[in-house]
């Protein structure tokens, strides 16, 4: 997947879908902790990565709570 193949979507939107989160985020309506978790998912998105179900593509457990997900280690792509 191309990266100008995909929707780039405010943090709003994201929070109101309920199904497809395959979408890039506006990094600037991310709140502030949570934008180096979305900059990861968002990098693997653009390089057409699938991204971990457990955190979304995030690396993150708990999003602020800085705890690496157990089951992409941290790096926010679906383990093959």
């Amino acid at each position: 997947m191309n990266c100008t193949e995909i929707k780039v979507i405010s943090w709003d939107e994201y929070c109101s879908k309920k199904d497809d989160h395959n979408m890039l985020l506006d990094l600037d309506t991310v709140p502030h902790l949570l934008r180096g978790d979305f900059a990861l998912r968002n990098k693997n998105l653009a390089i057409g990565k699938t991204l971990c179900p457990r955190c979304n593509g995030t690396g993150n457990e708990l999003f602020s709570h800085y705890r690496r997900c157990q089951d992409c280690h941290g790096s926010g792509i679906e383990r093959e």
